[in-house]
């Protein structure tokens, strides 16, 4: 995300609180499905990490991250420098955030349709 400004020589940090999903990010609407390898109903993407950025320069600062543990779980872990603490999935989401990682939802098998090719010769 754009978190800095820059007016004449002074950059400012950009403070603005971004609302991002936690689960079921859809992209089906800014990507052709079959492209993609999926139907349009399956491009969802589930938030597993956000790095964070503390302070109000560019230059410096200070970043954390909060990771999800296990794929799929309410576990969540806050990492600063030497130290991990348990934290929420409500805490990922905040004002912080400078970069955030999705993943692609896994379909169960009973949802994929499955397609075949037959040659007439």
């Amino acid at each position: 995300m754009k978190r800095f400004s820059s007016k004449a020589e002074y950059i400012d940090k950009i403070d603005t609180f971004v609302r991002y999903p936690l689960q079921k990010l859809s992209l089906a609407d800014y990507m052709i499905p079959a492209a993609a390898g999926c139907p349009k109903g399956h491009l969802e993407y589930d938030l597993f990490a956000v790095v964070n950025h503390h302070t109000y320069a560019q230059s410096g600062g200070h970043y954390t991250a909060h990771v999800q543990i296990e794929e799929g779980k309410e576990a969540w872990v806050l990492c600063n420098d030497t130290i991990l603490s348990s934290c929420t999935s409500a805490e990922a989401v905040n004002s912080e955030a400078y970069l955030l990682f999705y993943r692609r939802r896994v379909l169960a098998s009973s949802n994929v349709i499955n397609l075949t090719y037959q040659s007439f010769s």
